[in-house]
């Protein structure tokens, strides 16, 4: 997250763009995925939780979900969606 811009009507929030699409998107299209691309996104995944909880502000996801990852271009893993 970069910033945060009011108007009279809304609040906009500016955000890194991620390309890809989410996991459950790609879950419906291809079914299984194989677990060697499991084992590597469930690593990445619990990289980034760590990373998150170690803040000196601890940040909580609360809804870690296949719609809330993002598959890169490059077969890896983004977690989005933190609600704020």
């Amino acid at each position: 997250m970069f910033d945060f811009i009011e108007s009279d009507k809304a609040v906009y929030t500016v955000m890194d763009f991620i390309p890809g699409e989410n996991l459950s998107e790609v879950l419906k299209r291809e079914g299984k995925f194989p677990q060697e691309k499991v084992k590597k996104w469930a690593k990445q995944l619990g990289e980034a939780v760590a990373y998150l909880h170690e803040q000196k502000m601890p940040i909580i996801h609360s809804d870690i979900k296949p719609a809330n990852i993002m598959l890169t271009p490059e077969g890896n893993i983004c977690l989005i969606d933190f609600n704020v």
